[in-house]
This record gives C-alpha cells, structure tokens and sequence, in this order.
C-alpha cells in the first residue's frame, strides 16, 4: 500500500547532550490511600501503603510522602518496623531493605536479599529478623551480614514457605506462615534444623491456619488468623470467640489494657470475654495501632482515627490520586491534567492542577454513573470527553452537568453480547474542533464516531471501507486522516476530505498489515508527527511509514510497546514494557529510562501525555504515575515577547529563572548591566519553548545583583527583548 506523504518544514538538530540532562527533574505520584502496614515513632505513624511510604506527624496533623523519588528504593514497600532507637525499617517486594533514621534525614540501604520479597521486619538490638518468600532470616546489622537463613521451618511444614509476620516472645521467635504458626527456641545452637521448629495448625486449635498477626497480651500470645483469633496456652490454640464476625484478621494490638482487632469487618476490642465493635461504621482494616489514647487503623481509604469512649471514625486521607491505575492521560488548555483509570476495576478519573488530586468515581460524584474510565481527550473548547468501557462517552466542561452519549439514548451502539454496552476505547480531536472516537465492538459495525462543535454526530464503518468494529486506537495527522489502529486487521487510514457531516467523498486511503511488513496486525499504540509520519506500535515492535513503505525501528529495550507520542520538537517517546525511551529527531539516537536507574516509577508503561507549554512529560505507569520535566515544550511558531519568572529572582531562594516564549532555532543571551555578555544559550542549546538560566555566568560563577538583559535572537537578526533583576 502506498499512502500520499505531505511534508511540512523540516527541522534539523544534533546532540542532546548534558545540557539536556541537566534540565530534567522526575517526581512520582502514587495513590497512598490503602494502608497495608503501620508502625507507631514518635507521635508520627508510618504506613505502607500501595504507592510507598505516608507519614502522618499526630503534632501536626499533616501528612508526609516518600516514593522512589524521595528516597524509597521502590514504590513496592511490604511491611515497616520500628526499633528503640528510633529508626524505620522498610522492606520491599524486590528484597531491598532500608533503614532511615529520622534525626540525621539518611538512608541506608541492604541488598542481601534481591529476588525475595521481604514481608516483615523484627529489629532486636544488633539483630535483625526477616521474614521472606523462603522462610526466615537473621541479619548482623554491626557487621552488615546475613548470619543464617532458615529455608525449613519444621518437618510438616513445606521447604521455603513464606513468612508473613514475627514476634519474639521470651527465649522464642514465632513466625506466621500461610500453612499455620511455628516457633522456635533461640538458644537453639541449630536453627537449620528442621527438627528445631515446632509447627501448629488448626488440628492444634487454630481457627484457620493462614497466620496474619501476632501480639503478647497480659503475658499471653495471641494470634490472627483468616477466620478469628486465638490465644496460646499449655501447647494448644483456644479460639477467642464472643461476638466476633466470619471476617479475616489483619492485625492486632493492645489498647488501654484491652486487646483490639483490625478485620475485614472493623475493628473490634476484646473485654469480658466477648469482641466488641468499635464503631457501627463498617470499615474494612487492614492494619492497626494504638497512640495517644487512640485507635488508629489502615484503610483502604486512608487512615482512621477513634476512640472506645466516642466511638466515630476520624479519617484522614492524604492529597493523592486515586490510585494506580492510567489508562490514559490528557492536558487540558490551563495545564491540568486528566486521568483515565482502567477498562476493568477502574476508579473513575482524576485531575491535577500541579498541587492538587480531585478525584471523581460513583462514590464522590454519583451523577459520573461509571467507575471503567478508559481514555480521555480534551477539545478546543476545554470540554473534556471520557471514554468509558460499556457505558460510552462522558462529556464534562467543569461549568455545566456530567453527560453521558452511549446506547440508552442512542448515540452510541452496544457490543454484540450485550446492546447496552457501550465502549469507547480512544478520542482524539481534529484542527477543526471536531471530536472522533471509536465506539468498540459497534454491534452495529460503526465504529468511527464523529461529533462536529454544532454536535452533529456520524458514524463511518464497514459501509465506509472499516472492515473491524476492534478498533482499539486513534490518531490524526496534519491533513487531518483519521490512523485507526485494530486488534485483528492492522491499521485503517481513513480520509473525510474535512467534512465529518457528508460521508459521501469519505474513504479508506489504505491500510498496513503483516502484508505490508508489519509484524502483527494487533496495533498496540499510535501516533502521528508532525511530519505526517505515523508511528505504529505492536507487541512484537516498533513501526513507522515513511515513503510508501513500512520500516521496523529497532534499538528499543522490549519490542512490546505500550504507549507513544510525539513531543513539541517532534522527538518520539515510547512506552514499553521495559520503560521508556527517547527517540531524538537531533541526532537520531535511543536515550532508555529504567525504574532504578532513572525517577521512572516502574517500567511497565501504560500511557503518555505532554504539556506542550512547558514540556512536562506525564508518563502513566502499573505502579503510579511518573512526571519528567524536560525541554522538548513547543516552540512558538514566530517571535513573541518573553516572559521570565520569577523576576525579580533570588538564586538564594530559586534554584532557577525560567525564560519563556522563545521561538524555534533561536539563541538567548544575557547581558550584564555593565552590557557584557555574561551567558550564552546557542541555538543548539535551546530545545523549546523555555530555557532555564541558574544565575551562574558561562564561566559557572555567580552573577551580582543587578538589572538583567534578555536577548532572544533568531537566524535572520530579529530579535525580542526582556529584563530581569537579580537579587543576591
């Protein structure tokens, strides 16, 4: 297949280089309202949670985060512990452990158990006892050493169970295990031993043998397990009943004299032989502490306080997204971002204007309807439309009400199996202002949905040449042709001729498949430059079409890709399931950003979108959500009058002047108030639409205090001219 090529201007640049590096900042944002783990330091509680460390000081009712670009080795904290002097530990899903200490603000990180989820920490004095994927080990914390790792913990137990939770109780270490509880004598010269372990399950008295938690009450252990608790005396398990619902036990504690439990069902306080609820208000706990004449449990939405005399939950949830979950981002005309969840389990959609989460599911905001919000696109006009998975398209301005186009008023179709089930799967908007989606799975085999600014809606399908209603993504290029990418057929190029409203000069102008060189016809990502070129992405590569043929692109880090866009210089940025890359139009070179060796959260990429003012990259991940600021924002098509802030600038106060509006291959320079040029900005320095100046010469040292001139110069002389004072 041959498709017409339009070219338009074509910019040429060369080497990112360190300037570029130096520009970069990454900062991640992670949903911490589900508390999975609590432990108590110094009128601060420090939870895990699914998005990484949340701290809340009781003194000032204020939360603190910390995620990967905070210090965490990863997002995918376990379980927490505190020692007697003060100091956290944290254990992570891919064996990392790390200790901070609060009064010196310093990590340190243990690397002995890479690849073993580390489930629960027990600090004792110079000894640290860790409980893994494999079973339980001791760690010299003076000699930074594994001393031993027990791999067997009894002969009725299985080699290399893993170990949810320990407790030393007296002269013994008890550990809980999904097959039941077992515990040894820590005077024992041979814990390797097998025959050193003694283990106990529900033939012994346990409710159930799934073990969650343990804690010694009035001299006393009792234990979790998934079905009540139990209490340990004379070698045997005697269930702790009274009251207490079939629900699971997650954790347990002791207040004011009392033992108290977080379930499944709410958190309970034993007394007088029976449990009693806390609150009528059922909240499901997934961990719990006691502080301050208070119950403090972990929810998963957020934390909670109450106390037995008035018994009301308090809950205090800290400012982030709703989860972590980004099937698909967008930023809207003011630079706010807006988040699509998922197909299935989503959480609804999510906005962030820089210092906020607004949050808007069923629950918040019922007249939303639907929870499954799967893409997202805004208009010209700032309208926001939601893609939805069975319940069509959600169109939201801010000012009027939520409305919603599917089967049940006709606008959209259902799928096959069910008519009122309505699927958008991608939105993207054309030049004109008219908004395209496709409508999944169209029973009836329309799929490719206009609706003009007047609202005029039409519909393009296998009447039109779209011979698959799996159409899964959309992308238009600069003549305005609709690139639909497929589950099973390829790619469809389809052509209105700029008039939504009459299909009869519509056609499709082509299609790519296996035949034409790609390597499946299952299209996992599309985007368009602004070229014309199209960039096509499988799960077995990377494509583009370029001069009537299709080209494989290789040098990626995994063929699956999962996400692409083209930014403000025309560089293309890939998201696979090994991270993210950079493709630079400069000097046609890969750059990879890993999880671990970058700010990226994770390297499973789910979606990307740009604020193309500013550069800032939004990369939407399984594991939250990462932001790059870089210097690919778009350059404004001619000269215009710059705009610096913040004027006047402190370096003592900001790390950075920010000079804005500039033009494309223009050069920026900065004279001294004596009319010297003490910093130069080359063409090949200035990447888009802003430079950031540090207040260093271009010899590194400090500039003095002073009226600042700004020259933005481009290629043929013409100039604009601003002033910034600086202040030392």
């Amino acid at each position: 297949m041959r498709i017409r090529a339009v070219h338009i201007g074509f910019l040429v640049f060369w080497g990112l280089g360190s300037l570029v590096a130096q520009s970069w900042r990454w900062k991640t944002y992670t949903s911490m309202n589900r508390i999975q783990d609590m432990a108590v330091q110094d009128s601060a509680i420090w939870c895990v949670t699914e998005g990484g460390l949340l701290v809340y000081d009781m003194r000032t009712r204020t939360f603190r985060s910390w995620t990967n670009t905070e210090g965490l080795a990863s997002v995918e904290v376990l379980t927490v512990a505190a020692d007697s002097k003060r100091r956290i530990y944290l254990g992570h899903r891919n064996g990392m452990i790390q200790r901070y200490d609060p009064e010196t603000s310093s990590w340190m990180l243990l690397e002995d158990y890479l690849g073993h989820a580390i489930s629960c920490l027990f600090p004792n004095g110079d000894t640290l006892f860790v409980g893994l994927d494999i079973g339980i080990s001791m760690y010299l914390l003076s000699k930074k050493e594994v001393k031993e790792t027990y791999r067997h913990l009894g002969r009725s137990f299985p080699v290399e169970i893993p170990v949810h939770r320990l407790l030393l109780f007296g002269k013994e270490i008890w550990a809980a295990t999904g097959e039941g509880a077992v515990r040894a004598r820590l005077d024992n010269p041979n814990l390797l031993d097998p025959g050193a372990w003694t283990g106990y399950t529900v033939a012994n008295g346990l409710p159930q043998n799934p073990i969650r938690d343990f804690v010694v009450f009035q001299g006393e252990l009792i234990t979790a397990t998934e079905r009540g608790a139990a209490v340990y005396r004379n070698g045997r398990w005697i269930a702790l009943d009274g009251g207490f619902p079939d629900a699971e036990v997650h954790g347990l504690t002791v207040h004011r004299g009392e033992l108290a439990a977080a379930t499944s069902a709410g958190a309970f306080t034993y007394s007088q032989n029976r449990w009693i609820r806390v609150s009528d208000e059922e909240v499901q706990c997934q961990s719990i502490v006691s502080y301050g004449g208070l119950l403090w449990i972990g929810t998963d939405h957020g934390l909670a306080s109450a106390s037995t005399e008035i018994p009301k939950w308090t809950f205090y949830k800290p400012d982030c997204p709703a989860s972590n979950l980004f099937s698909d981002l967008a930023v809207d005309r003011n630079g706010v971002l807006w988040c699509a969840s998922a197909s299935t389990g989503g959480k609804g959609f999510y906005r962030f204007d820089g210092n906020r989460w607004s949050h808007f599911d069923t629950q918040s905001v019922p007249k939303t309807s639907w929870d499954d919000i799967y893409s997202v696109s805004v208009d010209p006009s700032n309208g926001k439309w939601f893609g939805t998975w069975g319940r069509g398209i959600l169109f939201w301005n801010e000012q009027g009400p939520f409305r919603f186009y599917n089967s049940q008023n006709g606008r959209l179709a259902g799928i096959p199996e069910d008519p009122e089930f309505s699927v958008v799967s991608d939105v993207d908007v054309d030049s004109n202002g008219t908004v395209w989606l496709l409508n999944y799975g169209s029973a009836k085999n329309a799929p490719l949905v206009s609706v003009t600014k007047d609202s005029v809606w039409t519909y393009c399908g296998a009447a039109n040449g779209l011979t698959t209603s799996r159409c899964r993504h959309l992308s238009i290029d600069p003549q305005g042709r609709k690139w639909i990418g497929t589950e099973n057929q390829g790619v469809f190029v389809y052509d209105d001729r700029g008039t939504p409203t009459d299909k009869r000069d519509d056609q499709i102008v082509g299609t790519l498949t296996v035949s034409d060189g790609l390597a499946s016809n299952q299209i996992s990502a599309l985007a368009v430059d602004r070229y014309g070129v199209p960039w096509i992405g499988t799960s077995v590569g990377l494509y583009s079409y370029e001069n009537g043929a299709v080209k494989p692109k290789y040098g990626l880090p995994s063929d699956n890709v999962t996400a692409l866009l083209v930014d403000g210089v025309n560089n293309l940025w890939v998201g696979t399931t090994a991270g993210l890359s950079l493709f630079s139009i400069r000097d046609y070179a890969w750059t990879h950003f890993r999880a671990g060796s970058s700010g990226l959260v994770s390297n499973e990429i789910t979606s990307l979108a740009l604020n193309y003012s500013n550069g800032k990259l939004f990369i939407g991940t399984n594991l939250g959500l990462s932001v790059l600021e870089t210097p690919f924002s778009r350059p404004q098509s001619e000269l215009v009058d710059l705009e610096i802030y913040p004027n006047p600038f402190l370096p003592s106060t900001h790390p950075r002047m920010t000079i804005n509006n500039l033009a494309a291959e223009v050069s920026v320079r900065v004279f001294s108030p004596g009319g010297f040029v003490i910093r130069h900005f080359s063409d090949q320095q200035v990447f888009g639409r802003q430079i950031f100046w540090d207040g260093l010469d271009d010899q590194g040292q400090p500039v003095s205090g002073g009226i600042y001139v700004i020259v933005e110069q481009s290629k043929n002389g013409n100039r604009r001219i601003g002033k910034a004072a600086v202040v030392r």
